[in-house]
C-alpha cells in the first residue's frame, strides 16, 4: 500500500518533498492512514482539520487529531464555521455546504503554508460511490469519471494541486493499514446517518446492486479509470473548438463566434456551454443538463428578442456574429462600433472632421474628379466609405441618430422603402448599437446607413455633378477590418 501510494506521488509529479503537502485530517480510517502514509514517504506535511459544528463530540476530535499529529513531528492547524447556518443561509445540503467550507478552509490555509498540494482522503470505495451518485443524478462522461487523482486547475486554486492518493485503495486495505500500525481512527456517527445520500448509496444500495452484480465495485471502479483516456481525447477535441470559436473574457461575460460554434457538432457544443459557465462561476459544480440543453437550443434558433434567461444568474445573448454567455450586471463590450454621441448631431462642415465614439473619425469632402471617382466607386470595397450625389447650394447634409417612422430606400430596391429599424435588423445591427448608429441625412431624409447601403435616391450616375466623399476611420485599424467588425 505505501508502495502503491509513492507510485501515485510521482505519477503525478508531487516530487518536492521540501515543498509541503496540507492534509486534510478528519480523524477517521481515511485521513488518518492518509497522514501516516505521507509521513513515512518523508514529506513535508501540514495537518489541517476543520471543524463543521454539526456534533458535539467534534471538539474532542479535533484534540485528538492535533495530538496524533504533534506526536508525528507535523504542524497542526484548525479551523471551523458553522455549517448548518451556512447550508440555511445559502440554500445548499448539509454535504454541499460542508464541502465548500472545508475545502474552502484547506486551500486557504494551503496558501498562507506556500503548500504545493491539498491532500485529502478519498479511497476507491467512495469513487465507486461519486461514479454511482452522479449517475443517479443523471451525467455524462464527466460524472463517470468520478474523482480525479490529481485535479489542477481546480474549484479553489489555479496553483495549489488537489490530491486524493488513496483513491486507488479500497476501505478494506485501508482498515488493515490502519490495523497494521495501530492507529486508532475516530468514528464519525454521522457515516452512518442515511439521512446523507451517500451514507444511504454506500449502506443500502451498493449492497443490494452487489447480490445481483458481485464484484461490481471493482467493476464501476476500472470504468471510471478507463474513460479517463477517453476523456483525454475528447478534452483535446474541446480545446481545439474551444480555440476555433472562443473570441474574449471579459468581466462577467465570455464570448464566441456564432458562424464557428454553430458548425461543431451538440456534444462539443455542450461542452463548451459547460467550459464557459465553469470560467464564469468556478464553484459550480453540476450543472442541469436543461440548461445546457436550452443554451444549444437557443444556439440553434433563437428567440426574437435575442436574449434569454439561462441558469446561475447567466444570460445568453446573440449579437451580430457574436454569442454571449454573461452574467445579468455585466456590461457587454460595444464591439467598437461606431456610435453618436450628443455634440456630434446637427449639420455636417463639408470639409471637415468629426470625432465619434469608439476611436472613430468621420471625414467629409468635396468630390472634384467626377471621372476619377465612378473608377473608386467600382472598386470600393469599404462599406464604412461612399459617395454621394449631394449639392450643397440647395440642400443640407446633417448627421443624426433613428427617429420614429424613419424609413430609408436602399441602393438596388429600385426606390421601395423600408423602416429603418427593420432595415437595421436584417442587417444583423446589434440591439445595443441600433440606438446611436450614426444615419447620414440630406434634407431629414436618410442618405446613407454607415457600413451598409447608400440611399437609392444619392447614387453617383453619369450624369452626377455635384458629390461629396464620406468616410468613417477607426483608429489604426485598416478598411479590411472595419468590415469584419460587423
Amino acid at each position: 500500500m505505501l508502495k502503491r501510494v509513492r507510485n501515485t506521488l510521482l505519477n503525478n509529479k508531487i516530487l518536492a518533498r521540501e515543498k509541503p503537502i496540507l492534509v486534510g485530517v478528519s480523524g477517521g480510517y481515511d485521513s488518518l492512514s492518509l497522514l501516516h502514509i505521507l509521513h513515512q514517504l518523508n514529506y513535508s506535511l501540514i495537518a489541517a482539520y476543520f471543524n463543521h459544528e454539526l456534533r458535539i463530540e467534534a471538539n474532542d476530535e479535533e484534540l485528538k487529531v492535533e495530538k496524533f499529529a504533534v506526536d508525528l513531528g507535523i504542524p497542526f492547524i484548525c479551523g471551523g464555521q458553522n455549517v448548518g447556518s451556512y447550508a440555511a443561509q445559502h440554500r445548499l445540503s448539509i454535504e454541499e455546504a460542508a464541502r465548500k467550507l472545508r475545502y474552502g478552509y484547506l486551500f486557504e490555509k494551503a496558501e498562507v503554508w506556500q503548500a504545493q498540494a491539498v491532500a485529502v482522503g478519498h479511497n476507491a470505495d467512495d469513487q465507486v460511490e461519486t461514479v454511482l451518485m452522479h449517475l443517479l443524478r443523471g451525467t455524462g462522461l464527466d460524472g463517470l469519471l468520478g474523482m480525479q487523482t490529481s485535479l489542477l486547475p481546480n474549484s479553489w486554486s489555479d496553483d495549489i494541486t488537489l490530491l486524493r492518493p488513496l483513491l486507488s485503495i479500497w476501505r478494506s486495505e485501508i482498515l488493515d493499514y490502519c490495523n497494521h500500525y495501530n492507529l486508532q481512527p475516530i468514528i464519525d456517527s454521522s457515516n452512518v446517518d442515511e439521512k446523507y445520500f451517500r451514507n444511504r448509496l454506500r449502506h443500502s444500495l451498493i449492497p443490494i446492486i452487489e447480490e445481483y452484480a458481485p464484484h461490481v465495485s471493482e467493476r464501476i471502479w476500472r470504468m471510471a479509470v478507463t474513460l479517463v483516456g477517453d476523456y483525454d481525447i475528447v478534452t483535446q477535441s474541446v480545446d481545439l473548438a474551444w480555440e476555433n470559436c472562443y473570441v474574449e473574457q471579459g468581466a462577467g461575460y465570455i464570448a464566441f463566434k456564432v458562424k464557428n460554434l454553430r458548425k461543431q457538432t451538440l456534444g462539443v457544443q455542450r461542452r463548451l456551454v459547460r467550459l464557459a459557465v465553469k470560467k464564469l462561476r468556478a464553484n459550480m459544480r453540476d450543472l442541469d443538463f436543461d440548461a445546457v440543453e436550452r443554451a444549444t437550443a437557443f444556439l440553434r434558433s433563437p428567440s426574437h428578442s435575442k436574449q434569454i434567461d439561462f441558469c446561475l444568474g447567466l444570460r445568453l445573448i446573440l449579437e451580430g456574429e457574436q454569442f454571449y454567455i454573461a452574467t445579468w450586471e455585466s456590461d457587454l463590450p460595444n464591439m467598437s462600433w461606431p456610435q453618436l454621441e450628443d455634440k456630434n448631431l446637427g449639420k455636417l462642415s463639408i470639409p471637415g472632421k468629426l470625432i465619434l465614439s469608439n476611436g472613430w473619425i468621420f471625414s467629409a469632402s468635396f468630390v472634384e474628379n467626377m471621372e476619377q471617382t465612378k473608377e473608386l466607386i467600382l472598386e470600393n470595397r469599404n462599406p464604412f466609405q461612399a459617395w454621394i450625389f449631394f449639392d450643397c447650394r440647395k440642400s443640407t447634409m446633417t448627421l443624426r441618430l433613428r427617429q420614429p417612422g424613419d424609413r430609408f430606400s436602399p441602393l438596388g430596391m429600385h426606390g421601395k422603402t423600408v423602416k429603418i429599424s427593420d432595415y437595421m435588423i436584417n442587417k444583423k445591427i446589434p440591439r445595443r448599437a441600433r440606438t446611436a448608429w450614426p444615419l447620414v441625412c440630406i434634407n431629414g431624409e436618410i442618405a446613407w446607413v454607415p457600413g451598409f447601403h447608400l440611399g437609392e435616391s444619392y447614387k453617383i450616375s453619369s450624369k452626377t455633378k455635384y458629390a461629396v466623399h464620406l468616410e468613417l476611420i477607426r483608429k489604426n485599424i485598416n478598411d479590411e477590418e472595419n468590415q469584419n467588425e460587423l
